[in-house]
């Protein structure tokens, strides 16, 4: 697999446990730690991405609004031939994922 190379220090104790899940299946520490950093960055990013809509909303560029009217909106939408979801302006995984 082609990619940038990135060293980092992990605890003694979560590099015994890479080892042994290596030695047991046969795979590279580094596949599983690669493995570990893909399934995790979509939780981190939409962590972040929560916090960072949760301060707009307390400083009054963002509104909450009800399930009930979102799920009637998306409804409209799909209905009206608008077909797909809206997400929040911004936050369209592609620009979030560029950093666009």
């Amino acid at each position: 697999m082609n990619g940038k190379m990135c060293a980092i220090r992990i605890p003694e104790e979560i590099d015994t446990r890479y080892g042994e899940l290596a030695r047991l299946t046969g795979r590279t520490k580094t596949f599983y730690m690669r493995q570990a950093l893909e399934h995790h960055l979509d939780d981190i990013e939409e962590a972040y991405q929560g916090s960072v809509i949760m301060e707009r909303v307390r400083g009054g560029e963002e509104e909450l609004i009800p399930l009930e009217q979102w799920e009637r909106e998306q409804d409209a939408a799909a209905v009206g031939g608008g077909g797909a979801q809206q997400t929040r302006p911004g936050w369209e995984r592609s620009k979030w994922r560029s950093g666009k």
